[in-house]
């Protein structure tokens, strides 16, 4: 679940609209940083951390305002791991160095462009409950562990510009990071990613039929990214 903090009504319609069209889970709003600190149970630093996925915290809330909430929430250990992302109108240095300093991770400005929020939600999404991402050999999951289902290859056009630029230590961390973005496109079945030839990577979808769905959120993510270029193809694999 994603949870929205935005005091504005119409704001709430429109952020839970863009997270439903873009097949992001389901979100919760509440209008204020109170209702989300009470939500998010603040006061409780044990136990399970709630089943939030990522916050979205506007800046300018009636009361406590969105800076402190986030610096609140990132102080308890139990809620630190989610990711927050701040929305505001503002686009001080100041504004955008507060957010940072309070531990979010992204800070997007209104209006906010459906398109940018979606992909930003993509990087930064915990996995949610019960879902497994798993990293293993390509041959192997094809042989025995991944029994049917769809296979995404991803293929950085210039992988070997990427490597000169910054050096091979730079450009894994790059692909890591696109791991994290693409293995959020599918939320019900497990998945495991394979690292396959040069800035190259698979993920392996398990029972999955019709991976058209998946293919059209895959394109979105690498249109959203400027840099560097993706590529993705979509395969079944395995029994029909």
């Amino acid at each position: 679940m994603i949870l929205i903090v935005e005091d504005s009504e119409e704001q709430r319609i429109i952020l839970s609209a863009i997270i439903a069209h873009s097949n992001l889970g389901p979100s919760q709003t509440v209008g204020s940083a109170e209702e989300a600190l009470q939500a998010l149970e603040i006061d409780r630093i044990d136990g399970p951390a709630p089943d939030v996925r990522a916050i979205l915290m506007d800046i300018m809330l009636p009361g406590m305002d969105g800076i402190s909430a986030a610096a609140r929430i990132k102080a308890n250990p139990r809620l630190a791991p989610i990711p927050l992302i701040v929305i505001s109108a503002l686009e001080e240095s100041e504004s955008l160095a507060a957010a940072f300093a309070a531990g979010a991770a992204d800070y997007i400005v209104k209006p906010v462009q459906p398109v940018a929020l979606a992909a930003r939600l993509r990087t930064t999404l915990r996995p949610p409950a019960g879902a497994r991402l798993k990293s293993v050999d390509c041959r192997q999951a094809l042989d025995g562990i991944f029994v049917s289902g769809v296979r995404l290859d991803v293929s950085i056009a210039d992988w070997p510009e990427l490597k000169l630029e910054l050096g091979q230590h730079g450009a894994d961390e790059i692909r890591e990071k696109l791991i994290e973005a693409f293995s959020s496109v599918h939320e019900r079945a497990d998945k495991w990613v394979c690292r396959a030839g040069e800035g190259g990577f698979s993920l392996l979808v398990a029972g999955e039929e019709n991976g058209g769905g998946l293919l059209q959120l895959a394109e979105e993510i690498a249109c959203d990214m400027p840099w560097p270029e993706v590529r993705v193809t979509l395969c079944p694999v395995g029994a029909a």
